[in-house]
């Protein structure tokens, strides 16, 4: 059978319209379009591949659709050098034949149904080499409105200077306007991810900002469906060793992290190995998809190239060849071979392991009778959302993002508390768990561990507006499918888990007191001994210490028994299946039941981008920003400190403006992480 035709060029391609495509720029603030000026828009290819020619295609996974197809995901470094916009151009089409899917662009296979999520999985990357944009633009002054703004510190030109952005409370706004609008910052890209689905945007829009004063900005916004945040740490690394390796040796007395080279005195240097070392994994990204799809699944799309005449193996030329490596990479061809791999009616058996461990992500019956219920429930429990916080919603509509600095010795001293005498608990579990404690009493919800939190998740009966579990996103590669899926896999790997609150009973019950001694300690306290109620502080925890524990407990529970189930990573993978096949109906109740459920959402961002050496004149980052767009409220992102900035953990809280006063003043963190501080 012959090769499909070439798609049709989109309208962001170099070829396609004469003028820059600049109708995104709306979802900029007005004072912000007057701060930067654009110096050159270019269009940056893949080096070493034909432009605008289909090479092959890597589709899209049902863990890579599920969630993220209208998500973008942006990241910005911050530098005290400056970076050459010309040769960050030739890095960036270097880095660019090593991760060819950027410079693709995401297609549907025609004749299918555009109706909800069941078809979500026809997506796939055309590896065509449209290219990636890249814009390079210097601070300019302000007039108008923005003057105001840049005067009193807001979202204008005051906070465009290396000294704010470095800072850690730039991490505060980023992401948030004064508008309360989850429009990007001025210094990154606008990327419309529904428009990319249709192939009208690229899937990478890079940014280069010099700031007034020195210092640049090096913004990127990816698509979050065809990267996660590991992938995208993968690309600016490599990004990073390519401009370094371009890069002219600096003057002496250059200028390299903001402060003169000669200032700095040299790192020991360790001894070189005999044999070149086996080359970082982000030199050597693969992308087969394999891992990624259940196993009936698999069946069908081996299948599908006797059916349809597609090749599954050495369909992609030799010119990319090279550049997308490793095995399999589902490389789809017309509707016959999609719909007769994606068809299936539930994408895997009921009942497994995974289902128990997290039951509230099992679809439930179809029906609409029962998920009209569900919607109910979740329109109840935001109306008491609203009337306890006014303003809160999803997509940034009302909130603000609040920089919660744990230090070394904050972290430490929370990891005992929350472990009780366990060992296993890690800092991670710690800081997890004191974010639901936290979100919990925020939002007038059971703590973890309360008997109406661990009743029945996701029931609005119970304190006022559901709740019960804690979303979790976890990384793949590390976690149910590291036997199969490798770390230097470039993709979307991460999949979110809802961990389920277990009474204080069931968990806790290694700070219970004996029954005799408990007996006694209450006598005591009813005939008003001092001594009784202070040895009842010394052994019974408090509400929030109990919650802070079991918390932990559970997330480490949960995280111990997903690891340690054989076929975990199979299972997950048809649940997942599961969810976008079922029926409308039950979508629809199992989206409204999770909303409910959910207390709080945690995500690590604990990303190597402190290693992303750009080379001497310009040095390591001095900050970098993360940003889900658009950002749900009640979330928390876990970010790694500078130890020059005591260490320990960033977390970043999106909650609603109004709820802002009573994060700083929480007597959770008062009692639980009392060294903290914050830092916007």
């Amino acid at each position: 059978m012959p090769a499909p035709p070439p798609p049709a060029l989109c309208g962001c391609c170099p070829r396609a319209a004469q003028k820059p495509a600049t109708s995104h720029n709306a979802d900029r603030p007005p004072a912000a379009l007057a701060l930067l000026q654009d110096e050159g828009r270019h269009w940056v290819h893949a080096r070493g591949l034909p432009v605008d020619e289909e090479r092959g295609r890597l589709q899209l996974s049902p863990l890579e659709c599920a969630t993220m197809l209208h998500c973008v995901n942006p990241k910005a470094l911050v530098f005290g050098g400056t970076l050459d916009g010309g040769l960050l151009r030739e890095a960036l089409a270097e880095t660019l034949a090593l991760y060819p899917l950027l410079a693709g662009r995401l297609r549907r296979a025609p004749g299918l149904s555009a109706l909800g999520a069941r078809s979500a999985c026809a997506h796939y990357v055309s590896l065509c080499n449209a290219g990636a944009l890249f814009i390079e633009a210097t601070v300019a002054g302000v007039s108008g409105p923005g003057a105001k703004e840049e005067a009193d510190g807001g979202c204008a030109g005051g906070l465009l200077t290396l000294a704010h952005l470095a800072s850690p409370g730039s991490m505060a706004r980023f992401g948030f306007s004064p508008l309360r609008r989850a429009a990007l910052p001025a210094h990154m890209e606008p990327l419309d991810p529904s428009a990319a689905l249709l192939g009208r945007e690229p899937l990478l829009k890079v940014r280069l900002t010099h700031l007034r004063g020195g210092g640049c900005v090096l913004a990127l916004s990816l698509h979050h469906a065809v990267l996660d945040g590991h992938s995208a740490a993968m690309f600016v690394n490599a990004l990073a060793a390519s401009y370094a390796r371009l890069a002219p040796a600096p003057a002496p007395g250059s200028m390299a992290w903001g402060v003169p080279t000669a200032a700095v005195p040299p790192a020991p240097q360790p001894p070189q190995p005999p044999q070149p070392s086996q080359p970082p994994h982000w030199r050597t990204p693969t992308f087969g998809r394999s891992a990624l799809f259940p196993a009936d699944w698999r069946l069908r799309l081996a299948a599908a190239p006797a059916e349809a005449g597609v090749e599954m193996e050495g369909a992609v030329k030799p010119a990319a060849a090279d550049a997308v490596n490793g095995s399999k990479h589902f490389l789809g061809g017309g509707k016959a071979a999609v719909v007769g791999a994606f068809a299936c009616g539930d994408g895997g058996g009921g009942g497994s392991s995974v289902a128990e461990l997290v039951p509230l992500q099992v679809p439930p019956p179809p029906g609409w009778w029962a998920a009209l219920g569900h919607v109910a429930a979740l329109v109840r429990s935001a109306a008491a959302e609203q009337r306890r916080w006014p303003g809160s919603g999803w997509g940034g509509d009302g909130l603000t993002c609040e920089v919660l600095h744990l230090p070394a010795e904050c972290l430490a001293q929370l990891r005992v508390s929350a472990a009780g005498g366990r060992h296993d608990i890690s800092p991670n579990d710690a800081a997890s768990s004191l974010v639901w404690v936290l979100m919990c009493a925020l939002r007038g919800r059971p703590l973890p561990g309360a008997a109406a939190a661990a009743a029945a998740p996701g029931s609005d009966k119970a304190g006022g507006g559901g709740g019960g579990c804690l979303a979790m996103a976890l990384d793949l590669r590390r976690n149910l499918l590291g036997h199969t899926l490798p770390h230097s896999y470039c993709g979307m790997a991460s999949w979110c888990i809802h961990v389920q609150a277990q009474k204080q009973q069931q968990q806790q019950g290694e700070y219970q007191q004996p029954a005799p001694a408990a007996a006694n300690i209450s006598r005591l306290v009813h005939s008003g001994s001092s001594a009784a109620l202070n040895l009842l502080q010394a052994t019974a925890p408090s509400p929030f210490l109990a919650a802070l524990r079991s918390g932990a407990s559970s997330i480490r529970g949960t995280l111990r028994a997903l690891r340690r189930l054989p076929g975990g990573g199979e299972e997950l993978l048809g649940l997942v299946a599961r969810q976008i096949t079922a029926p409308a109906s039950s979508q629809a109740a199992l989206l409204a039941r999770l909303c409910v459920a959910q207390d709080a959402m945690v995500t690590s961002w604990q990303f190597p981008y402190w290693q992303a050496d750009f080379g001497p004149q310009v040095g390591l980052p001095l900050r970098y920003h993360c940003l889900v767009h658009p950002s749900p409220p009640w979330m928390a992102a876990v970010m790694a400190a500078r130890p020059d900035e005591g260490g320990g953990l960033h977390l970043l809280l999106s909650v609603p403006t109004s709820a802002a006063a009573a994060l700083r003043q929480s007597p959770v963190l008062r009692e639980l992480a009392p060294g903290h501080a914050f830092d916007s």
